[in-house]
């Protein structure tokens, strides 16, 4: 307990004495892990409303007029027999009609007029979790449009390829700007430390003179990187934060209430943690990389 408590009076005492460099450090290290935060915030969101809205994915399989009822039904066993197919609804014209003005509410006087339902039967088509890819989908939909008794089918393929095609641009997106980010902080951290430590050299040569080990030299300068990874991955979080708020309602309106119905989230609690860990990770990461250039032991 002691050697711990000298340890990190060594580190604050270490802190004090260059507080401009540590202060400029710390800055540098929020704002990056302020956008490597806001990046992680958006695509995790955006991840989610694809999952959300790819099961909600339905096939609408609109059936020809005049159909009898047996051959319905054996076009309902078919779709069943499908690879993918976990439920074929049957919708006859009659609740097409009725679906139709309930959604319509008091727009739907216009229906009044018409003699006859002009709205085929149809089945909705529910998939499994796995087959819920725009290409298994493709698939599965080529197949209903090539049955008899079919008369089209349709799916929200635009939006399944373009959120499809937007998260693999995030994704890629996301790799390079981690990996930009994760060489700037590394390198902030390793030359703060090295500056820190080449300004100790003195201090440092008398600690060696009295037997010092190498690993109680360097202690210090990991809590220092490390702490000021954690810092600086704190002050981005209340930054990334700070977005969150200005931006969430405009958000829940414009996209995600509107596609998902779902809301526009902040990091869970594991997901803070694993900012705060990353962070400090880089944090020490950098000081072992600076002591190793500066210490030959």
């Amino acid at each position: 307990m002691e050697r711990l408590l000298y340890f990190l009076g060594r580190t604050w005492r270490q802190l004090r004495s260059a507080t401009a460099l540590n202060l400029l450090s710390l800055l540098t290290f929020a704002i990056s892990m302020t956008i490597l935060s806001v990046y992680a915030l958006l695509f995790t969101n955006l991840s989610e409303l694809t999952q959300v809205w790819n099961r909600r994915i339905q096939i609408h399989a609109y059936l020809k007029d005049g159909l009898k009822p047996d051959d319905a039904e054996a076009i309902r066993h078919t779709l069943l027999t499908l690879p993918g197919v976990r439920e074929a609804a049957y919708i006859s014209k009659d609740e097409a009609i009725r679906e139709v003005r309930s959604n319509l509410g008091d727009s739907a006087s216009f229906l009044e007029g018409i003699e006859s339902n002009p709205f085929p039967a149809s089945f909705q088509v529910s998939l499994e979790p796995r087959y819920r890819h725009p290409d298994r989908i493709r698939e599965i939909v080529d197949r209903i449009r090539r049955m008899e008794g079919i008369e089209d089918v349709e799916y929200g393929e635009s939006w399944v390829r373009k959120f499809s095609s937007i998260l693999s641009i995030l994704r890629v997106g996301g790799y390079l700007l981690g990996a930009a980010l994760f060489i700037a902080v590394v390198f902030i951290v390793s030359n703060t430390i090295r500056l820190s430590f080449l300004s100790r050299m003195d201090e440092i040569s008398v600690m060696k003179l009295v037997g010092a080990t190498p690993t109680f030299i360097k202690i210090p300068f990991y809590l220092e990187g490390t702490l000021l990874g954690l810092v600086g991955g704190l002050l981005g979080l209340l930054f990334a934060y700070a977005f969150y708020v200005a931006t969430s309602n405009r958000i829940d309106v414009s996209l995600f209430l509107l596609l998902g119905g779902e809301t526009f989230s902040f990091f869970t609690p594991t997901g803070l943690s694993g900012i705060l860990l990353l962070s400090s990770g880089l944090g020490l990461l950098g000081s072992a990389l600076s002591l190793a250039r500066a210490l030959k032991y």
